[in-house]
C-alpha cells in the first residue's frame, strides 16, 4: 500500500472546486481560506513558504513535513483520513496469482529507485499482505460507511 498525506487548513471551503489545482489557486489567490489536500500537490508550495500546512491528517507526522502536527496532537480526537493507493485482483483470483502478484508488487516498492520517484509525490510506500490490505479497505469501508448515515449522506 502506498499512502499519501493531507493537509489541513482552519476553515471549510465555501465552495467546490473541480480539482486540486483549482483549489491551490483559490487559497493562493486569497478567494478561499483553506485547503484539505494531498500532500504531494501542494508540498513545494508548503516549503517555499506560499502556502502553510496547519497539519496532517495521517496517525502519525509525516516524515516530509516533522514539524506539522496531526490533527490528533491539534486537538481533533480520532481524525485520520488518508489517501491511499493499492493493488486489487478480481474475487475469485486463485491465491497463487495472488501471492505472485503481491511479492512482485512489494519487490518493486522495496527498489530505491521507485521509493525515490514516490518520494518526490510526498507518498509513504507500505508494502504488505493481501489480508493486510483487505483488513485496512475493510476497516475504511466500515469508517466511511459510518461517517455518511451519521451525516445523512446519501448516493445519487
Amino acid at each position: 500500500m502506498i499512502r499519501r498525506t493531507i493537509f489541513h487548513s482552519s476553515a471549510l471551503i465555501p465552495k467546490p472546486y473541480k480539482g486540486a489545482a483549482d483549489a491551490v489557486t483559490g487559497v493562493l489567490g486569497g478567494q478561499v481560506q483553506m485547503f484539505f489536500g494531498d500532500i504531494g500537490g501542494v508540498l513545494a508550495l508548503v516549503r517555499e513558504g506560499a502556502l502553510r500546512a496547519l497539519a496532517v491528517s495521517s496517525e502519525t507526522r509525516n516524515a516530509f513535513l516533522p514539524d506539522v502536527p496531526t490533527m490528533m496532537e491539534s486537538g481533533v480526537p480520532d481524525y485520520v483520513v488518508l489517501t491511499y493507493i493499492g493493488v486489487v485482483a478480481p474475487a475469485g483470483t486463485p491465491q497463487g496469482i495472488v501471492s505472485k502478484l503481491n511479492s512482485a508488487t512489494n519487490e518493486s516498492l522495496a527498489s530505491p529507485q521507485v521509493a525515490a520517484a514516490f518520494a518526490k509525490l510526498g507518498a509513504e510506500v507500505r508494502p504488505g499482505s493481501p489480508q493486510a490490505f483487505a483488513a485496512f479497505l475493510a476497516a475504511e469501508t466500515q469508517k466511511w460507511s459510518q461517517v455518511a448515515r451519521t451525516a445523512n449522506i446519501k448516493l445519487e
